[in-house]
């Protein structure tokens, strides 16, 4: 059982704003719409609120009552499992960062925590404790022509995660091919990016199954997704959330990452989150 929560403004060209919330399941998606006065952040600590739902560090309460759902309850969040950060790596992007250019940037807040609550939805109730969340955030005008993204926490070891997105990124009339990795095994974090001189090997897809390799020196991350169910997702294009894509929620996965001949990890990632947009020949 996976649900995810995503709490957004967007400006679209006209100077239009407009809040809205994202909840995706393996079942069904939804994009409520909410006035732009709606929406707060505060960033120290984070929280966020859109319409009468809030999102923050110790945990989330829903409230929504919209196009005939009823969304309601509370989560708590154990302390998040924040990636390594320095002046070179300000977030998961690295001094790519600082390029405020860009059409888009992406941030890890935490690649694993635990649970606590439950959700009910029309009158259903999901008990959420004892599983495990996964917190990141975007923003920017547009996302990429093309990307393939992958998330799992899942994992037979407490405390493992890995996220690992990769996209045509366009810089001026030109583009590059742009890798994000994070894998926390074992109490240890891995990276594998653009900027330590990472990249993809191959991306190939042969019905529902879709093979990533990455490497970056003799660390190699090798994932096998099956893509189950695809639900809709909006993202945006140039400001506005018009743009219509497919996220896969929960799908079952195999995750091998090795250094040299050392494995560091290998195991099965339950849940895990997929998407794939755009052609693979971009890459």
């Amino acid at each position: 059982m996976v649900y995810s929560f995503i709490p957004g403004l967007s400006a679209a060209p006209d100077g239009k704003q407009t809040a809205f919330l994202q909840v995706i399941s393996p079942e069904w998606s939804r994009f409520f719409r909410y006035p732009a006065e709606s929406f707060r952040v505060e960033r120290h600590p984070l929280r966020i609120r859109v319409g009468e739902s809030v999102f923050g560090e110790s945990g989330a309460a829903v409230s929504i009552l919209q196009d005939g759902m009823r969304i309601s309850g509370e989560i708590a969040y154990s302390a998040f499992q924040p990636i390594r950060k320095s002046f070179y790596c300000p977030t998961v992007m690295g001094p790519f960062s600082y390029l405020r250019f860009l059409e888009c940037s992406h941030d890890v807040v935490s690649i694993n925590h635990s649970l606590k609550g439950a959700l009910n939805v029309n009158g259903e109730t999901l008990n959420l404790t004892g599983g495990t969340g996964y917190l990141e955030r975007d923003a920017g005008k547009s996302f990429p022509r093309a990307w393939v993204w992958y998330q799992s926490n899942c994992f037979s070891r407490p405390g493992d995660g890995v996220m690992l997105a990769a996209a045509r990124v366009p810089i001026g009339p030109r583009a590059f091919n742009g890798l994000l990795g994070v894998c926390r095994a074992g109490g240890r974090e891995y990276r594998l990016a653009t900027y330590f001189g990472g990249g993809l090997e191959r991306v190939r897809r042969s019905g529902n199954v879709v093979c990533i390799a990455a490497r970056q020196g003799e660390r190699r991350l090798e994932i096998r997704v099956r893509a189950g169910v695809s639900r809709e997702l909006k993202a945006p294009l140039l400001g506005d959330m018009s743009r219509a894509i497919r996220e896969y929620p929960c799908c079952d996965s195999a995750v091998r990452l090795t250094e040299g001949k050392r494995i560091l990890l290998e195991d099965r990632g339950a849940c895990a989150g997929f998407e794939q947009v755009g052609s693979l020949d971009e890459f």
